[in-house]
């Protein structure tokens, strides 16, 4: 069985400190001599100080350490926060089919078919490569001469829980699993050697296509009934399909998606670790864990220049969070308990009653067929003013208090707008000038 230590090294390491190179620089590992010999048949030496760990060695250090970082959702390794980062990623690769093993034992499931408008036929194989902590599935199109490969970046490192991989520490972790499925689907930035060694290109990673990648926030939320009552009536400004799933275990998601370009997803990432029997209490009083997630494929990738890679950055990946947790308005003022009336005092009477009415025309879905635009345009807008969602029952509508901050990472007093800035503390280049 193949196993994340042998190939990023991890439990024999010895690396230079999180940020003594600049990003993408070759930061040596120095190897025990007595790992376990490289899995393949092409490599040695080469294996040994190739750059993977990129301060994955201390990631890893960290959560074995007296103080477990697994169950602080605000934790930070290495001086990087992992309560916003990367859960699930696919990538793409060319494949040279001479370095590669298409009836390997290794291939799970094989299929073939007639591509369309040709007669050629075009086989598929899938497998799994197994690491202590997770799996990666690999998808290798024969005839297209394509590899993908699928995996949850944090669970290969920290298993089932809650902390999330930094952006920093992606490419390290992809080239880890690369090497491994390169046994079977070597890609065409590999080159071997007469001595069996393997050469990549330095410039692999602009190689490395993106298909999926799920960019994740984690909240500690201290009041979760509010969240799953109001947050299902927010009418969002996309989407094709909502959905709201609930079951016994008190397990709770909210899911916008769309047919090619991903979804988002919020949901209680304490129900669901506790359905795995992994511990995820939080200190304070009856606070819970939720996570956001966008999963970016597409449309969505292109808009935000994450289709390499090379293009995955901190500033870049935050950019993207950012935007779909607007896209999603899951961040809108959330009611108290003092009802629909107290929020509408500032105005008269007769506004009292037509905002009333337009509000329920906009829970019944019907506020864009009754008024004229311009009519539509200033209810949105006055609404807003008072802190009103339009589209939410109006029974749930009261005078605003607070929202979810997606900066801080929890509930926050209306008027209290967040200033920080998270990317700063998941880019190594923020301190760099």
């Amino acid at each position: 069985m193949n196993t994340l230590a042998s190939s990023l090294y991890l439990p024999s390491t010895v690396v230079e400190p999180i940020g003594s190179a600049a990003p993408g620089a070759s930061t040596r590992v120095h190897v025990d001599k007595n790992r376990p010999p490289s899995l393949t048949d092409r490599a040695t030496k080469d294996d040994r100080e190739r750059t993977i760990a990129g301060g994955m060695e201390e990631h890893h250090a960290a959560l074995h350490s007296p103080h477990d970082l697994k169950h602080d959702a605000g934790a930070v390794v290495g001086g990087l926060r992992t309560d916003w980062g990367v859960d699930t990623v696919k990538l793409s690769f060319r494949v040279d089919p001479n370095q590669s093993l298409t009836h390997a034992a290794f291939w799970a499931r094989t299929s073939s078919q007639i591509r369309p408008g040709t007669h050629v036929e075009d086989e598929t194989h899938v497998g799994f490569m197994n690491f202590p902590k997770g799996d990666a599935r690999v998808t290798l199109f024969a005839q297209n001469q394509v590899c993908h490969v699928e995996f949850n970046a944090a669970r290969l490192i920290h298993g089932k829980s809650a902390p999330l991989l930094p952006i920093a520490h992606l490419q390290s972790v992809a080239e880890g699993v690369i090497r491994e499925v390169s046994r079977y689907a070597c890609p065409d930035f590999i080159r071997t050697g007469p001595a069996g060694l393997q050469h990549w290109e330095e410039s692999w990673p602009e190689l490395v296509t993106v298909k999926r990648l799920d960019i994740a926030r984690n909240f500690t939320v201290s009041e979760p009934g509010l969240i799953k009552r109001v947050l299902p009536a927010i009418q969002c400004r996309y989407g094709r399909s909502r959905a709201e799933y609930t079951n016994s275990t008190a397990g709770w998601t909210l899911v916008n998606s769309t047919r090619r370009s991903g979804q988002d997803r919020l949901y209680d990432k304490q129900a669901e670790l506790a359905s795995r029997d992994v511990d995820c209490s939080l200190a304070e009083g009856n606070d819970r864990l939720f996570r956001f997630e966008a999963q970016l494929q597409g449309d969505r990738l292109k808009t935000h220049g994450l289709t390499k890679l090379r293009d995955v950055s901190a500033e870049a990946s935050w950019k993207a969070l950012e935007a779909r947790w607007d896209a999603v308005r899951w961040g809108s003022p959330l009611p108290g308990d003092s009802g629909i009336m107290t929020a509408l005092r500032p105005l008269k009477a007769l506004q009292q009653r037509k905002m009333l009415g337009d509000l329920h025309l906009a829970a019944a879905g019907m506020a864009k067929d009754v008024l004229t635009p311009a009519q539509y345009k200033r209810f949105q807008a006055d609404a807003r003013k008072l802190g009103l969602t339009p589209g939410m029952p109006v029974e749930l509508l009261g005078e605003p208090e607070q929202y979810l901050d997606l900066v801080e990472g929890r509930l926050m007093p209306l008027g209290d707008p967040s200033v920080t800035q998270l990317v700063d503390s998941n880019d190594e280049t923020a301190d760099a000038g």
